[in-house]
């Protein structure tokens, strides 16, 4: 089975489209931290799930988050693909310039999740009246 030169033409693009794909859930994670939207929820004690801006009490919005940059992030990446494989294969140096784009993606994220925990002190919610600690 060879592979048709085409064929590994449009291969080359995908390394780039991937990259493509982690720094746009980089950056759809970072900016859903930074801008509240419409997400969804988890209610652990009441077991529930919710789409809303912000809590009504003890729930968690991080599983609404990375659901939505993954999909943000995989229509990124074919967006890329599909653009990458209309055009002649890129030189090493741009390949690298993505490189580095994707690391100082990375490293923003990772500072925005620090800087936005550091910034938050939240107040406990109060246990619900029928919990008993064993």
């Amino acid at each position: 089975m060879s592979i048709t030169p085409d064929r590994r033409e449009h291969s080359s693009h995908v390394p780039i489209a991937v990259e493509v794909a982690v720094m746009v859930f980089c950056w759809s994670f970072a900016f859903l931290l930074l801008h509240p939207m419409p997400t969804l929820w988890y209610y652990p004690l009441e077991h529930r799930w919710t789409w809303e801006t912000h809590s009504t009490g003890f729930a968690m919005d991080w599983y609404g988050r990375t659901l939505v940059s993954i999909a943000v992030s995989g229509l990124g990446g074919a967006i890329s693909w599909g653009i990458l494989r209309r055009r002649a294969l890129l030189s090493p140096e741009i390949q690298d310039g993505w490189m580095g784009a994707l690391v100082v993606s990375i490293v923003f994220v990772v500072l925005v999740i620090v800087v936005t925990s550091l910034g938050h002190h939240p107040v406990p919610e109060p246990l619900p009246p029928w919990y008993e600690p064993r």
